[in-house]
């Protein structure tokens, strides 16, 4: 649970009081509203009486913090300084106080002198940076007791000193542009990963193929084999017996010899392909008697294993070499380039000299040598060759696997696009010169951004194959579209959520930081800053005038819990050690003099004042 923000400023009194009973109306969607931390102008807070007054008696709040934005008012009244006016009923009584930030982009000053240098441009200013450290309860406890219990009056100017408080656009620009030249880098990965294809996606062995014994095909050849027997028997070489007539016989032999091979030719016309033959081919295929293994419907297997192997540390152009690997050795001539065995297993002079066989002459030496001319085993020899020639194509050809050259081509492609919109996002940044803690502390985040990016390159795998374009210039150019829309999708939610949030299209859950050495270094030199000494605070310089240090001096110290153990006892006694959030540092409370405190009702509120405020203007002193 964290504070709940509600944000005044910039409103009305009609258009706060609204905001304020929408707020505590949504118990549905705002069931807990115990800490709440007000943004609001400094010149309405004297007119907010009633808004506060409806906050503070609804029953729903325990703390209130407002934090009053913009420079302080010149006083009606001639020879006064410059003043803030609070409405009276923000006040310790009501367990509530004030945060004064002047300027909210803030300077860097010393309590001990009086020289405020400006503050180094960052993305977020010095109050966004507050009400990141004021969100976490545990902090927002501490800051308001001590204002309570610590500060006269209870309004203080608030000072920072954070650690690794650098731009965050700055930090993910630069983490970003180093994951992406980590994974874009040409051909590294893994020494144990290998540079040839990838072998899962290439067919196990031989597949298991075979003619059925009622289909076409096996018919030809068992009627040739038939129809040779019955032409003639052979026993030790020579003619056992000749039938009165086997002419008819061997013509019989070259009708379905030829049958045979016109039906092998159609065939392998019809299903040429040069990836896996589609569905109608298949139908064909079956049909003629060729018993197919049934094909793995695995389309992803492909994008599965170049995910995998990015996740596994290989970098996208080795991915993209060994696909192109891959898909060569997936690739098919198609079965019309074997026509030409066609011929060789079954020549067409075989063929014609069974079908034009002569009479068989007289006499048993003239049968014997006739039939010996035709030789009616070569063609079931040719038959047997024919059908393993059917039988040789059915395994290289038409039993491909789960994938195709095709589909692994195209997966190459969208990672091309994927990669090269990388390559170029990375090209196009500037990035700084690193050192010490802020060097570590890059690094670890760019490690911390990779699962996010492998997220990125599996969203825009998934993406077109949902929705397959038409060629390879289309899937080129929509990869890297859709990589263009990811980045500038992540870039916007970190502006608005911060580097340590999951962009929405991300699966990956993000890492929490891991504080090594350098980053505890960088918290126990924040925590043991003194305080007095230059921090950023969140006023004019002109506003430095309206200070009164104090002693002792109100100093809120805090840290993540989890590095309590790499701390030490190198920390202030007085340590708020928080449970989430990643914010360390010093939050320094500096009172304000007490004539630059008014709190008052205005007419409009005095019909209505609160027990706890005075009846009439009133200054603290």
């Amino acid at each position: 649970m964290t504070a709940e923000i509600l944000r005044l400023a910039g409103l009305d009194n009609r258009d706060a009081t609204r905001t304020a009973e929408e707020l505590l109306a949504d118990r549905a969607g705002h069931p807990v509203l115990r800490r709440m931390l007000v943004m609001d102008d400094t010149a309405a807070l004297a007119g907010r009486a009633s808004v506060y007054q409806l906050l503070l008696t609804s029953r729903r709040l325990e703390q209130l913090l407002c934090v009053a934005i913009g420079p302080l008012e010149v006083p009606s009244t001639p020879g006064q300084g410059l003043q803030i006016r609070i409405p009276p009923n923000i006040s310790s009584r009501q367990r509530s106080a004030v945060l004064w930030v002047g300027d909210p982009h803030g300077v860097d000053v010393s309590l001990e002198g009086r020289l405020a240098d400006g503050h180094p441009s960052t993305r977020l200013s010095g109050l966004d940076y507050l009400l990141a450290v004021l969100s976490v309860d545990e902090i927002f406890d501490k800051a308001l007791d001590t204002l309570r219990t610590s500060v006269d009056n209870g309004v203080a100017s608030p000072g920072l000193h954070l650690a690794g408080a650098d731009d965050e656009a700055v930090s993910f620009s630069t983490a970003i542009t180093l994951a992406i030249r980590r994974i874009t880098a040409p051909g590294t990965g893994p020494a144990a990963s290998a540079d040839g294809p990838y072998t899962s996606l290439l067919p196990a062995g031989p597949a298991a193929v075979c003619l059925d014994p009622e289909g076409e095909l096996a018919g030809y050849r068992n009627r040739a084999a038939a129809a040779a027997a019955a032409a003639g028997k052979r026993r030790g070489g020579l003619l056992h017996r000749v039938r009165s007539d086997p002419r008819d016989d061997v013509i019989a032999l070259g009708t379905d010899l030829q049958a045979f091979k016109v039906a092998v030719t159609r065939l392998f016309t019809a299903a040429q392909a040069t990836g896996a033959p589609t569905g109608a081919q298949r139908d064909q295929i079956t049909r003629a008697g060729v018993v197919l293994p049934p094909r793995a419907e695995s389309p992803a297997d492909q994008q599965l294993t170049a995910q995998t192997a990015v996740r596994g540390g290989d970098t996208l152009p080795k991915v993209i070499r060994r696909l192109t690997l891959t898909a060569n050795q997936l690739k098919h001539e198609g079965s019309a380039s074997r026509l030409r065995d066609v011929e060789q297993a079954c020549p067409q002079p075989l063929v014609g000299r069974l079908l034009g066989a002569p009479p068989r002459p007289a006499g048993k030496a003239a049968a014997k040598a006739w039939l010996h001319g035709l030789a009616p085993a070569d063609a079931a020899d040719a038959a047997e060759r024919l059908a393993a020639l059917v039988l040789e194509v059915a395994r290289t050809e038409w039993a491909v696997g789960g994938v195709t050259a095709d589909e692994v081509t195209r997966t190459r492609i969208v990672l091309d696009g994927i990669c090269k919109r990388l390559t170029e996002h990375a090209g196009d940044a500037e990035t700084p010169t690193l050192r010490g803690a802020q060097a570590g502390r890059i690094t670890r985040l760019s490690e911390s951004l990779m699962p996010i990016l492998f997220d990125l390159v599996d969203r825009v795998l998934a993406t077109e194959a949902a929705a397959p374009s038409l060629g390879g210039q289309q899937a080129y150019d929509g990869a890297r579209a859709k990589t263009d829309d990811l980045l500038a999708e992540w870039q916007a939610h970190v502006a608005s959520k911060g580097d340590i949030f999951r962009p929405p299209f991300a699966t990956s859950a993000v890492r929490d930081r891991i504080y090594a050495e350098d980053d505890v270094a960088g918290i126990r030199e924040a925590l043991q800053h003194d305080a007095r000494q230059v921090m950023w605070q969140l006023c004019g310089p002109a506003d430095l005038a309206v200070l009164k240090p104090t002693e002792p001096l109100s100093v809120v110290a805090f840290a993540p819990q989890r590095t309590e153990g790499a701390l030490g006892a190198a920390v202030p006694k007085d340590m708020t050690w928080t449970s989430s959030g990643p914010q360390a540092g010093l939050l320094r409370l500096v009172p304000l003099r007490p004539s630059a405190i008014w709190a008052e009702w205005t007419d409009a509120d005095l019909s209505g004042a609160a027990d706890d405020g005075p009846s009439e203007a009133e200054p603290w002193s």
